[in-house]
């Protein structure tokens, strides 16, 4: 994550959550899915568009939150 903070605004507060998976996943897919988390978070990827290698559904590092639920908070 340290590399990655000069993506973030000024102030940002970042809580990452592993799913259960990631003790078994390699690190080079736990570093593509926090990117692909960052990108969506920071509005670099559409939503409901997942860059290749992406993991978001049952994988290691990115997931969908549970219905009605905002899953970060927003950033002070």
């Amino acid at each position: 994550m340290r590399d990655r903070l000069d993506r973030l605004p000024a102030g940002s507060l970042v809580v990452v959550r592993a799913l259960p998976g990631a003790g078994a996943a390699e690190y080079d897919q736990l570093a593509r899915d926090l990117d692909a988390a960052l990108e969506r978070l920071l509005g670099g990827a559409p939503k409901g568009r997942n860059p290749t290698g992406a993991v978001t559904d049952g994988g290691c590092a990115a997931g969908p939150g549970k219905p009605g639920r905002d899953p970060g908070g927003s950033a002070q």
